[in-house]
Formats: C-alpha cells, structure tokens, sequence
C-alpha cells in the first residue's frame, strides 16, 4: 500500500476536514513506530512532502494504515465515541501486525536452547 491509497481510503471511509499533510505526519509517526519493531537499519525517510512512497507493511496486513488514519480523523474532529471505537480497532491490527511479523521474522536472537553455548 502507498500513502496516498491510506489517505484515500480513509478518507472515503470518515469524510473529513483534516489537512493532508497532518494525515501523512500520522501516519509516518506510524510508519516509525513499525520500523522500530522491524529493527530496520535505515529508518525509511519521507524527503519528498508529496512522494507517495510503498509503505512497510505488505497487503493484507497493510489495512494498519487506514485503521490508524480514522482513529487520527475521529480524535481531530473530537468525535469520541468513533474515536474509541476506531483505536480499538487501530490497537488491535497493530497487534496482529505485530505479531504476523514476530511469527515470520524470528531472528536467530530470539531462539534459546538450554545447555547449549554458543
């Protein structure tokens, strides 16, 4: 998914007054938080302001960026019950994605034998 396609896709979903360059800032604070967990080297950089850049988290579980940008949309527009609702919704495909990766991304780190040196 590129960034614009999140945009649009909340967008169509909550129309709203938002600015687009704060969505995009909401969601490159997102973009961050995944790349963190990634333990990625280069912290991908958003240098072009209009750049539509891929983003870091593959189909299907890329449905994280839109969930993240109606949660973002609800708090702006200080509409709180569909605020909580969408960051619970949010959490939890942030969860999942975190958890898609752990599964598939294991680092040899991560693995402990016992009485066994290395």
């Amino acid at each position: 998914m590129r960034i614009n396609e999140a945009i649009d896709r909340a967008d169509r979903l909550r129309p709203n007054v938002v600015n687009y360059f704060d969505k995009r800032l909401s969601l490159y604070r997102l973009e961050m938080e995944l790349a963190e967990m990634m333990e990625l080297e280069e912290v991908p950089e958003w240098e072009d302001a209009e750049g539509d850049y891929e983003l870091l988290v593959p189909d299907p579980h890329s449905e994280v960026y839109p969930l993240h940008l109606l949660a973002y949309i609800d708090h702006v527009q200080e509409e709180t019950d569909l605020y909580q609702i969408d960051m619970m919704t949010a959490n939890q495909a942030l969860a999942e994605v975190k958890a898609w990766w752990r599964r598939n991304n294991k680092q040899l780190k991560d693995i402990r034998f016992r009485r066994v040196f290395v």
